[in-house]
């Protein structure tokens, strides 16, 4: 429900997930974790922009047989997992920028977003020579100011989500080339510095 999927100026994006790792070749077991995400974007007017937008994301993960385990040689063995970078984890490209890949893990996790977007009017991509020369057709550049807030849990619980919350906070550019949205974002946290590089908005 917005005006233009790849870079929302107005509307909601909501969707629910439900994941679902099947056994082969022994080795995984089956694991089923549900997903969802609520996205609102509100346009700010500007004589001197072309555009603005506040942008927020709510999304969150659980995995129901985190807990389940079974017995092998008198240890238990938790085998209805999923693998660290499919489960519910923060940090990386998507969520949570200002930490590694996966660098929080576990049952269930939450995660709020906020991100300030303006295009300006000035592209100074438009008629670089070299860019021409690439074929590549640049229609804008975006500044994008974020800031996240969030947790992994042992369960899914309201209460214990917004208790010892994580966050970060950073600046990053979109360049819209070619029909695509190239990002590279630079957030900072306690444990420091990323950068993060990939294709299309973080939501």
């Amino acid at each position: 429900n917005v005006d233009f999927k790849d870079n929302p100026s107005r509307g909601t994006i909501e969707y629910f997930k439900l994941w679902n790792g099947l056994s082969a070749f022994n080795s995984t077991a089956t694991w089923t974790m549900y997903e969802g995400s609520f996205s609102a974007f509100v346009p700010v007017k500007s004589v001197q922009l072309r555009q603005q937008v506040l942008a927020f994301n709510l999304w969150t993960r659980y995995t129901n047989r985190w807990n389940d385990y079974e017995l092998v040689n008198n240890y238990p063995e938790y085998e209805h997992r999923p693998s660290p970078f499919m489960g519910a984890c923060l940090g990386g490209r998507f969520r949570f920028r200002g930490y590694p890949e996966a660098r929080f893990n576990d049952c269930a996790a939450w995660l709020y977003t906020m991100e300030y977007r303006m295009i300006p009017q000035w592209n100074p991509l438009r008629n670089w020579k070299v860019m021409q020369w690439l074929n590549v057709k640049t229609d804008w550049i975006q500044f994008v100011a974020f800031a996240e807030s969030g947790r992994v849990a042992p369960n899914w619980s309201l209460k214990t989500f917004h208790q010892d919350m994580k966050y970060d906070a950073g600046l990053g550019v979109r360049i819209f080339a070619n029909q695509m949205i190239i990002r590279v974002d630079s957030a900072f946290s306690p444990e420091g510095p990323q950068l993060q590089m990939f294709i299309s908005q973080s939501f």
